[in-house]
């Protein structure tokens, strides 16, 4: 089974789990930081919104601009491919507020480790809609509070 449809099946899975009350977190192994950047693939699933792609495009700006430990690409790591698989859930979202959360897996040596998932965040804008900057805002929230197995 390819990455992709590991994420595509995790989040099915997240979803049913969410909407049945009964989500545990489960941690990932910490990434130790080495004489290469830690690779990040953030994807968005097919079906995705086009505000859950907005936010996944802002999460690669934030993520890119936090560490120069890491490299971040936008889509799914090949099966070879050494890092963490990044998606963003949204839960709800319209013109001024949005929420959701991260999920997140590592992937070495073709191995997929267990599957996390962080906390639920919301933002209300009042005084103009979900554009870049509000949601690059929001997309850094994201990582602040999702405790990422990322290099220190």
């Amino acid at each position: 089974m390819s990455n992709v449809s590991k994420l595509r099946a995790v989040r099915t899975a997240m979803r049913i789990s969410l909407v049945m009350g009964s989500m545990a977190a489960m941690a990932a192994p910490p990434i130790q930081a080495g004489p290469h950047p830690t690779r990040i693939f953030v994807h968005c699933a097919a079906d995705s919104t086009a505000v859950e792609l907005r936010v996944c495009r802002a999460l690669v700006d934030v993520l890119g601009e936090a560490n120069s430990q890491i490299a971040v690409e936008f889509g799914a790591p090949s099966e070879a491919g050494d890092g963490i698989v990044l998606g963003f859930e949204q839960i709800r979202a319209d013109d001024v507020s949005i929420e959701g959360f991260l999920t997140w897996f590592s992937t070495q040596n073709g191995h997929n480790h267990a599957t996390s998932r962080g906390p639920e965040l919301m933002m209300t804008i009042s005084d103009k809609d979900l554009s870049e900057v509000p949601l690059k805002h929001y997309a850094r929230r994201l990582v602040r509070i999702s405790d990422l197995p990322l290099p220190e």
